[in-house]
Formats: C-alpha cells, sequence, structure tokens
C-alpha cells in the first residue's frame, strides 16, 4: 500500500466533529476548580513524581489542580483512578503501555477523558494516536489544543485491551525481555530475543470462536487487535484494523518453520498482508483456546495463559488526541478513522476504500 494521501486541515476542516459532538465532558465554569489527575509509572526513569508535578504546576498551574497517583507493583492503578474519576477534568497517564492501559481501566464507560504523556520502551498506543512525546507539546493538549475521541476497548474478563494483546510468540516475547534491556536497548531489546525466541516458539493447536463461528488452526501466534502498530508508528499489522468501527481483529500466525515466519512478517513490513501463513478474521467476541496452553499478553503485560474470551465495547473510552488546527495536517491515525467518527456521507470524501 502507498503513503497516506496529505490531507489539508483547511480543505476538511468543516467536516471535523467538535469536542461536544463526540461526547467529551462539558467543561466547567471559569471560576471552578478543575482536577488534573496525573498517573505516574516512576520505574520508566524519564521524570520523578517531583519533577513531573514542577512541569503541571508550572505550565497547567493556572488552569487545573493537580492530584499524582504512582504506580506501584502492589498498588491497584485502576481502582485508585476509578474512585477518582468523576471529580477529574482529565486523567493524565504518564509511562508506558501498560500505565496508559491501567489508567484508561479506570475510565471505561465514563466521560472523563483519558491524556497522555508518553514515558515507555515503545508507547505504541500515544504513538498510533499520534500523539507527541514532547511534555510541552502534552501540556498544550490539555490546555484544551485538542480533539476528544471515543475509542473501543476490548474487555477480557477483568483487563481491558486497548490496543493489541495475544497468545503465543508475543507473550513469550514480552515475558523474556528484562525492564533492564528495555531501558537499556530500546525496541533493540525486543529484537534481540524476539529472534531468539521465534526459533524456540512451539506450535500448537488453536480453537478459535469468531462470533459462534469456530475455527481451527495449527500456528504458534494468535493476536487480537483493537490497534494496528507494531512496535513504532507507520509499522501496521493489517490493513483494516481500526480503534473506531466496534469490531476486533484476529491475526494467526501459521508458518511452519522459521523461514516462513520470517516471510510472513516481511509481507507485514512491506505491507502486502498476503502470506498463506496470515489469516485474517474479524468479529465482536474472539475466544482463544490453545493445546497445549499458551502464555497470554495484553498491551505488552503477561495476562495468564489461554485460554480467554475478548468483547469488543464501542465507543467506551474517551482520549484526548491533538487537535489538527493551527495549520497542522490532519494526522494518519485520525486520517483512517475519521470516516468512523464523521457521518457517513462525509467519510467517503476524504479516504480511499482500503483506509
Amino acid at each position: 500500500m502507498g503513503r497516506d494521501p496529505v490531507v489539508s486541515i483547511e480543505r476538511f476542516a468543516g467536516m471535523l466533529p467538535t469536542v461536544a459532538e463526540l461526547g467529551a465532558p462539558q467543561p466547567s465554569a471559569p471560576d471552578a476548580p478543575r482536577l488534573l489527575v496525573a498517573v505516574l509509572n516512576p520505574s520508566t526513569g524519564r521524570f520523578s513524581a517531583s519533577e513531573l508535578l514542577r512541569l503541571l504546576e508550572y505550565e497547567l498551574g493556572a488552569s487545573y489542580t493537580i492530584h499524582l497517583i504512582e504506580t506501584h507493583p502492589e498498588r491497584d492503578t485502576t481502582a485508585a483512578v476509578r474512585a477518582i474519576a468523576e471529580a477529574a477534568a482529565v486523567v493524565l497517564a504518564c509511562g508506558g503501555d501498560g500505565t496508559v492501559n491501567a489508567a484508561a481501566a479506570g475510565l471505561i464507560g465514563l466521560q472523563t477523558p483519558l491524556a497522555i504523556l508518553p514515558g515507555g520502551t515503545t508507547n505504541i498506543i500515544a504513538q498510533g494516536l499520534g500523539i507527541p512525546a514532547d511534555p510541552l507539546a502534552v501540556c498544550q493538549i490539555l490546555r484544551g489544543d485538542a480533539l476528544t475521541v471515543a475509542l473501543d476497548v476490548a474487555q477480557i474478563g477483568e483487563h481491558f485491551l486497548l490496543h493489541m494483546g495475544g497468545a503465543g510468540y508475543d507473550a513469550h516475547l514480552m515475558a523474556m525481555t528484562s525492564r533492564t534491556a528495555k531501558r537499556g536497548f530500546g525496541l533493540g531489546a525486543y529484537l534481540v530475543f524476539g529472534a531468539r525466541g521465534l526459533l524456540d516458539q512451539p506450535i500448537v493447536d488453536f480453537t478459535i470462536l469468531i462470533d459462534g463461528r469456530i475455527i481451527r488452526e495449527r500456528g504458534w501466534m494468535a493476536l487480537v487487535a483493537n490497534g494496528s502498530d507494531l512496535f513504532t508508528r507507520g509499522l501496521r499489522l493489517g490493513p483494516h484494523i481500526s480503534t473506531t468501527d466496534g469490531m476486533l481483529d484476529l491475526v494467526l500466525f501459521t508458518a511452519p518453520g522459521f523461514l516462513d515466519a520470517a516471510a510472513s512478517f516481511l509481507s507485514i513490513l512491506v505491507r502486502r498482508y498476503r502470506s498463506p501463513y496470515l489469516r485474517y478474521e474479524r468479529g465482536k467476541q474472539i475466544e482463544i483456546h490453545a493445546d497445549p496452553p499458551l502464555p497470554v499478553e495484553f498491551d505488552g503485560d503477561p495476562a495468564g495463559t489461554t485460554p480467554f474470551i475478548a468483547e469488543v465495547l464501542p465507543a467506551a473510552l474517551n482520549v484526548l488526541v491533538p487537535s489538527p488546527g493551527n495549520g497542522r495536517l490532519i494526522g494518519p491515525w485520525l486520517r483512517r478513522n475519521l470516516a468512523n467518527l464523521l457521518p457517513s456521507q462525509g467519510a467517503a470524501m476524504v479516504f480511499p476504500a482500503e483506509y
């Protein structure tokens, strides 16, 4: 597939939904204090608690009262967010994808929006949404230079999946890659451990139910995707995966050997998606069984073993994304998903069918 077409905001400004139309909470009266809840994972090393508070107070103290929640292995971050979420104007997740997931889980079904200040290794949720890593740019979003978009979320028992999860190779890779390696080598850590893990990955018998339809295949990884980006923005798992279409996507990897598996990854890398060892399916509910059972990860965090059932919750989470105002172009994520955010008569004018 070719590059996304460049679409100017001037051309489509009249078609963009307003924050109110997308279901954002209405702003408080000017003299009423607004509460910003910042959820910080201090183990990422990007910010200490004092550094983050100093930044937010300096940049946003005139607009918000700041409340800080620090994540800890023995603390239920989601419950802490849920307890204060309805009193907050916005919740800011400061960390990697696991921190974003934990904060977002406390906001499911509420009007309070999530903002993201990326601070992890891949930050693929933020990258996929076009959210910058620059703290000052994120503060600008929090001042109101933003759109509020309603994203789909997958519920898996007590877990929620914002971007991607699965069983098999991906879960082995996440478990093998230590926090120290990620901090030292970044994405390179996944490449080193990934190549080694691919040689040892077992092939199992999958039984998968998609909206009641049964699929039986032998394979080594089954991914459930709500978002499409892999590791870095622009490297997409599939051509039709969207966080705003009310559907989940299954991608099943069935290559019988290392070379065939590498060829499957190459077809994704060059955006062909036509390997005989890649199977794409879609549905609102996906149930995955493996014999023998396989480890599972959701948004990069280990989550036990198969089986599991993922069910889509359409438009369940409000997220602040950069506004395409002030002469900026519409970003790739907004361009791909605008068809689901606008009335149907306008959407076809914006994108080719494959987007």
